[in-house]
Protein backbone atom coordinates (compact mmCIF):
# COMPACT_ATOMS: atom_id res chain seq x y z
CA UNK A 1 0.00 0.00 0.00
CA UNK A 2 1.01 3.53 -0.24
CA UNK A 3 3.20 5.49 2.26
CA UNK A 4 0.98 7.58 4.21
CA UNK A 5 2.48 10.71 6.79
CA UNK A 6 4.09 9.70 9.90
CA UNK A 7 4.44 13.32 11.07
CA UNK A 8 7.56 14.89 12.87
CA UNK A 9 7.58 12.54 15.61
CA UNK A 10 9.47 9.20 16.47
CA UNK A 11 6.80 7.21 13.49
CA UNK A 12 8.92 9.62 11.26
CA UNK A 13 12.24 9.38 12.03
CA UNK A 14 11.84 5.95 11.78
CA UNK A 15 10.42 5.64 8.91
CA UNK A 16 12.91 7.99 7.73
CA UNK A 17 15.96 6.18 8.16
CA UNK A 18 14.15 2.43 7.47
CA UNK A 19 13.51 4.46 3.68
CA UNK A 20 16.54 6.27 3.29
CA UNK A 21 18.56 2.71 4.32
CA UNK A 22 16.39 0.50 1.93
CA UNK A 23 16.33 3.21 -1.21
CA UNK A 24 14.39 1.29 -4.04
CA UNK A 25 12.64 -0.99 -2.12
CA UNK A 26 9.05 -0.77 -1.50
CA UNK A 27 8.59 0.11 2.22
CA UNK A 28 5.33 1.14 3.69
CA UNK A 29 4.43 2.40 6.84
CA UNK A 30 1.59 3.36 8.56
CA UNK A 31 1.25 5.31 11.84
CA UNK A 32 -1.95 4.27 13.93
CA UNK A 33 -0.68 6.15 17.15
CA UNK A 34 -3.11 8.50 18.73
CA UNK A 35 -1.71 10.53 21.41
CA UNK A 36 -3.49 10.05 24.88
CA UNK A 37 -4.35 6.63 24.33
CA UNK A 38 -4.73 3.67 26.53
CA UNK A 39 -4.42 -0.21 26.29
CA UNK A 40 -8.30 -0.10 26.67
CA UNK A 41 -9.14 2.85 23.38
CA UNK A 42 -6.06 1.39 21.03
CA UNK A 43 -7.56 -2.95 21.89
CA UNK A 44 -11.23 -1.40 20.18
CA UNK A 45 -9.56 0.25 17.28
CA UNK A 46 -6.92 -2.94 17.37
CA UNK A 47 -8.39 -4.42 14.51
CA UNK A 48 -9.10 -2.46 12.21
CA UNK A 49 -5.85 -0.05 12.52
CA UNK A 50 -3.53 -2.25 12.47
CA UNK A 51 -4.84 -6.14 12.00
CA UNK A 52 -6.77 -5.63 8.73
CA UNK A 53 -3.41 -3.87 7.28
CA UNK A 54 -1.92 -7.45 7.68
CA UNK A 55 2.13 -5.50 8.06
CA UNK A 56 5.07 -7.62 8.30
CA UNK A 57 6.61 -5.53 10.96
CA UNK A 58 4.47 -3.99 14.46
CA UNK A 59 6.15 -1.50 16.66
CA UNK A 60 3.93 -0.81 20.21
CA UNK A 61 4.41 1.42 22.35
CA UNK A 62 1.73 1.88 24.45
CA UNK A 63 1.40 2.24 28.42
CA UNK A 64 2.41 5.58 29.61
CA UNK A 65 -0.86 7.32 29.66
CA UNK A 66 -2.96 4.31 31.28
CA UNK A 67 -0.62 4.84 34.14
CA UNK A 68 -0.38 8.84 32.84
CA UNK A 69 -4.34 8.53 33.78
CA UNK A 70 -3.80 7.04 36.99
CA UNK A 71 -1.60 9.91 38.48
CA UNK A 72 -3.13 12.69 37.03
CA UNK A 73 -7.03 11.76 37.54
CA UNK A 74 -8.59 11.77 40.65
CA UNK A 75 -9.77 8.04 41.14
CA UNK A 76 -7.79 6.88 38.34
CA UNK A 77 -8.62 2.92 38.13
CA UNK A 78 -5.98 1.54 36.05
CA UNK A 79 -3.74 -0.57 37.71
CA UNK A 80 -0.63 -2.34 36.62
CA UNK A 81 -2.16 -5.77 36.90
CA UNK A 82 -5.22 -4.50 34.49
CA UNK A 83 -2.39 -3.26 31.77
CA UNK A 84 -0.18 -6.32 32.14
CA UNK A 85 -3.79 -8.32 31.10
CA UNK A 86 -5.15 -5.89 28.47
CA UNK A 87 -1.54 -5.59 27.10
CA UNK A 88 -1.33 -9.76 26.92
CA UNK A 89 -4.57 -9.77 25.09
CA UNK A 90 -3.79 -7.31 22.39
CA UNK A 91 -0.69 -8.91 21.81
CA UNK A 92 -2.09 -12.83 21.51
CA UNK A 93 -4.99 -11.25 19.69
CA UNK A 94 -1.64 -9.69 17.39
CA UNK A 95 -0.02 -13.41 17.21
CA UNK A 96 -2.83 -15.52 16.58
CA UNK A 97 -4.21 -13.33 13.82
CA UNK A 98 -1.19 -12.60 11.82
CA UNK A 99 0.89 -15.51 12.50
CA UNK A 100 4.59 -14.45 11.30
CA UNK A 101 4.09 -10.89 12.63
CA UNK A 102 7.41 -9.43 13.60
CA UNK A 103 6.43 -7.80 16.96
CA UNK A 104 8.39 -5.06 18.67
CA UNK A 105 7.21 -4.59 21.53
CA UNK A 106 8.84 -1.48 23.58
CA UNK A 107 8.21 -1.41 27.12
CA UNK A 108 6.94 2.12 28.10
CA UNK A 109 9.30 5.22 29.73
CA UNK A 110 9.06 8.59 30.65
CA UNK A 111 11.19 11.18 31.01
CA UNK A 112 11.67 12.79 34.77
CA UNK A 113 10.46 16.60 33.20
CA UNK A 114 7.85 18.81 34.42
CA UNK A 115 4.56 16.72 35.74
CA UNK A 116 6.98 13.58 35.41
CA UNK A 117 8.93 13.52 39.15
CA UNK A 118 11.25 11.26 40.55
CA UNK A 119 8.68 9.93 42.74
CA UNK A 120 6.24 9.09 39.60
CA UNK A 121 9.04 7.35 37.50
CA UNK A 122 9.89 4.96 40.76
CA UNK A 123 6.04 4.08 41.01
CA UNK A 124 6.06 3.62 37.28
CA UNK A 125 8.39 0.33 37.86
CA UNK A 126 5.72 -2.12 38.32
CA UNK A 127 4.46 -1.04 34.95
CA UNK A 128 7.57 -1.19 32.63
CA UNK A 129 7.83 -4.76 34.46
CA UNK A 130 4.18 -5.48 33.24
CA UNK A 131 5.16 -4.61 29.95
CA UNK A 132 8.47 -6.89 29.65
CA UNK A 133 6.60 -9.53 31.10
CA UNK A 134 3.89 -9.81 28.79
CA UNK A 135 6.27 -9.37 25.96
CA UNK A 136 8.41 -12.39 27.55
CA UNK A 137 5.53 -14.57 27.88
CA UNK A 138 4.38 -14.16 24.25
CA UNK A 139 8.66 -15.51 23.43
CA UNK A 140 8.73 -11.48 21.79
CA UNK A 141 11.99 -10.27 23.26
CA UNK A 142 10.91 -6.84 25.19
CA UNK A 143 12.42 -3.30 24.31
CA UNK A 144 13.88 -1.69 27.45
CA UNK A 145 13.95 1.92 26.62
CA UNK A 146 13.59 2.84 30.10
CA UNK A 147 16.63 1.99 32.15
CA UNK A 148 18.72 3.57 28.95
CA UNK A 149 17.04 6.80 28.21
CA UNK A 150 15.09 7.61 31.69
CA UNK A 151 19.21 7.49 33.22
CA UNK A 152 20.51 10.11 30.70
CA UNK A 153 17.15 12.41 30.67
CA UNK A 154 19.28 15.49 30.42
CA UNK A 155 21.49 14.65 27.48
CA UNK A 156 17.95 13.25 25.88
CA UNK A 157 16.46 16.07 26.23
CA UNK A 158 19.48 17.70 24.07
CA UNK A 159 19.12 15.94 22.00
CA UNK A 160 14.90 15.79 21.48
CA UNK A 161 15.63 19.26 21.43
CA UNK A 162 18.46 19.24 18.51
CA UNK A 163 16.54 17.25 16.18
CA UNK A 164 13.13 19.00 16.58
CA UNK A 165 15.25 22.48 15.80
CA UNK A 166 16.53 20.72 12.41
CA UNK A 167 13.21 19.32 11.80
CA UNK A 168 11.83 22.93 12.20
CA UNK A 169 14.40 24.24 9.89
CA UNK A 170 14.95 22.12 7.53
CA UNK A 171 11.96 19.55 7.16
CA UNK A 172 12.06 15.58 7.34
CA UNK A 173 15.06 13.76 6.07
CA UNK A 174 12.51 12.09 3.70
CA UNK A 175 10.40 14.28 1.22
CA UNK A 176 6.67 13.54 1.14
CA UNK A 177 4.69 11.27 0.20
CA UNK A 178 6.76 8.81 2.11
CA UNK A 179 6.60 10.25 5.46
Amino acid sequence: GPNVGMGRGYAGLVASGVLGAHRGQRISFYNRGVSGDTVERLQQRWQRDTLDLKPDVISLLIGVNDFWGRKSRAGGRRTAAMYQRDLGDLVDRTLTGLPGVRLILCEPFALPTGYVTAEWIREYVEWRAAAAEVARAAGVTPVLLGDSIEGEARDVGKVMAAIALQVKRHGQPVAAPCV
